[in-house]
């Protein structure tokens, strides 16, 4: 076994994961009484290293700190045949406060959770029409952290604005965006497959380094309403 150590609040941390079976991968997982998630697919337009023109301000939130000590993990996503550990984003499963979330363009949270439960009896979702877009707050990640999951649906049948991911490195001074992933519209809630944050982007040093995330919805001719709920950040090696 390797083991994972942390200092909290430093630079540098020793990471390590306990060797075992493998979790499920994404591309296995489907959603009861749905179809397969869709791919996460990179979208182009970044630079050499990844990251576009555009810089990008997140908020920082007590509870994007606490993700920086010790965030609250669980196999969230088991019934979908994903037996990996993930914390909630703060305020992603947009139950309650949303505080640090800056939505744009008539995003807003509404009624109508994600039909799976997959955080529970939830009652309401992130929408965002076309034109608009939410930012989450900061939160800490680590080189260990890979990936992130959300739920999804498009709900309209004449549509034509796909859902754009972005992960936000607040650590870098000048473009600090990368446009991790996009979907093209779809008419039911579907659990989307790993999206990558790719933490190596604001370093490659071991030590926490700071992230937020943007779903936006481009403004289109024949438009879109998405929702998106419970965005699932996995840090793949539990301490």
């Amino acid at each position: 076994m390797r083991i994972r150590t942390r200092l909290a609040g430093a630079a540098i941390a020793v990471v390590v994961c306990a060797l075992g079976a493998p979790a499920a991968h994404a591309a296995d997982a489907v959603a009861p009484a749905a179809t397969g998630a869709d791919i996460a697919a990179p979208v182009a337009g970044s630079d050499d290293a990844g990251l576009t023109n555009e810089t990008v301000q997140a908020d920082e939130t007590p509870a994007g700190r606490q993700t920086c000590v010790n965030p609250v993990v669980a196999a969230h996503l088991s019934p979908f045949g994903d037996k990996r550990d993930y914390f909630i984003a703060p305020g992603g499963d947009f139950e309650g406060s949303t505080a640090g979330w800056e939505l744009t363009g008539g995003a807003k949270v509404t009624a109508g959770n994600e039909p799976f439960g997959v955080l529970g009896n939830g009652s309401s979702s992130l929408q965002l029409p076309a034109g608009s877009s939410a930012t989450s707050p900061i939160f800490c990640v680590d080189l260990n952290y890979p990936t992130f999951r959300f739920l999804a649906t498009q709900q309209q049948l004449a549509a034509d604005a796909g859902l754009q991911v972005d992960v936000i490195y607040p650590e870098i001074a000048k473009g600090n965006v990368h446009q991790a992933a996009a979907y093209a519209p779809q008419k039911e809630w579907k659990l989307m497959k790993d999206v990558k944050l790719e933490p190596q982007r604001a370093g490659k040093t071991a030590g926490w380094r700071r992230v937020a995330l943007r779903f936006r919805v481009p403004a289109t001719k024949k438009g879109a309403v998405w929702n998106v709920d419970n965005v699932l950040i996995d840090p793949r090696c539990r301490w």
